[in-house]
Parts: structure tokens; C-alpha cells; sequence
């Protein structure tokens, strides 16, 4: 602990009683920092999984026939294909905002770290 007040120290040029005072908010700001950003990279991966899904279903359902021609109904495979199509658009807009929303709120549940992740490059 004693090292690691030493560094945080340094890096903020504070004395190590400092250090050793705002370790537990710099911690919890970190704990933030870390889970949020990993739900951000979470939702990026989810976006192009759903971009891909989109695509795949659009080029699908483009290629199925909609209307059974000898019952002038539309077909059960081209309605399925377009469930699909339609929740993966809902998936992607939601990801969407998730993702907008966590970049938001991270610079406000762990200013210290944003600022010390600015100062150090």
C-alpha cells in the first residue's frame, strides 16, 4: 500500500499522507472507471454483432419470396426472417444508446481517474 501511495504521490504531486487520504476515492473512482469501460467495449461488440445480423436477415428476407402465390398470403419463412431483421434493428438502437450513455457517465462517476488519465496521456 505504502508503494502504491508513493506512486499515486508522485503522479499527482501531493505528499504521500495525500496520497494515502484520497486512496479510497481514487479506488472506487478506478472500480467505475474499469466496469464501465468494459461495458462500453461490451456494447461495441454487441453493435457489430447486430450490424452483421442486419445484414444478414436484410439480404434474406430481400430474397425470400413475402407472398405465397397461389394463397396471396404472406409467407410464414419471409415473416420470421423479418421478426429477426426487426429485433436486430432494436437490439442495435438500444446498444446504441447504452453505449452513448456510458460515455457520458463515465467522465462523472470517475473524474479523478478521466483527469489523471488526461494529465498522463
Amino acid at each position: 500500500m505504502e508503494e502504491l501511495a508513493i506512486k499515486i504521490a508522485e503522479t499527482l504531486d501531493i505528499s504521500v499522507q495525500g496520497a494515502i487520504d484520497i486512496y479510497p476515492v481514487i479506488r472506487s473512482q478506478y472500480i467505475w472507471y474499469e466496469v464501465l469501460t468494459k461495458m462500453a467495449l461490451w456494447m461495441v461488440i454487441l453493435i457489430i454483432a447486430s450490424i452483421i445480423i442486419i445484414g444478414v436477415a436484410g439480404v434474406n428476407r430481400d430474397y425470400t419470396d413475402k407472398f405465397d402465390l397461389r394463397t396471396e398470403k404472406i409467407t410464414e419463412e419471409w415473416v420470421s426472417i423479418d421478426k429477426v431483421f426487426k429485433k436486430a434493428i432494436l437490439a442495435l438502437l438500444v446498444f446504441v444508446v447504452i453505449t452513448i450513455a456510458i460515455t457520458i457517465v463515465v467522465p462523472f462517476l470517475a473524474p479523478d481517474i478521466m483527469l489523471i488519465k488526461d494529465f498522463m496521456g
